[in-house]
């Protein structure tokens, strides 16, 4: 009988040793337990929605200085300025205008893109010459 009530009390020992009460050790926590919790998330919520309104702004902020600079460049243009002297600014011009503008923006680039190809020619060319010589003997 004695060693059933040594074997029962170790038992009982072990058991309160190595249970895990950590389910029940958070009772000071009370947020989670009323609508202080969703409180908390209201906050947080609120917070991302500042967060994402500032990054709006800051968005809208880059484009317009963004279009703002792009804008001056277009008017620094010795190309457009016969068709900015006409309606005065890009937002005002013709349609017509506009058409002539593409047009001659369109032949600047085929004529650039001519360029390019008859530079990539000769580097072609260079190359050719460059693997077909052989290097000089020291």
């Amino acid at each position: 009988m004695f060693v059933a009530i040594v074997g029962v009390v170790g038992v009982v020992g072990v058991v309160t040793a190595y249970g895990d009460y950590s389910d029940y050790g958070d009772h000071g926590n009370y947020s989670e337990y009323s609508d202080a919790s969703l409180v908390d998330d209201i906050l947080k919520e609120n917070g991302k929605l500042e967060n994402s309104t500032r990054e709006l702004q800051r968005a809208k902020h880059e484009r317009a200085s963004f279009s703002d600079e792009a804008r001056e460049e277009l008017m620094t243009n010795p190309e457009l300025r016969p068709f900015l002297k006409k309606s005065g600014s890009f937002e005002t011009m013709s349609e017509d205008a506009m058409r002539k503008l593409e047009a001659s923006l369109e032949k600047n680039i085929a004529q650039d893109e001519a360029a390019l190809q008859g530079i990539d020619r000769l580097i072609q060319q260079v190359n050719e010459l460059q693997l077909t010589q052989k290097p000089p003997e020291t």
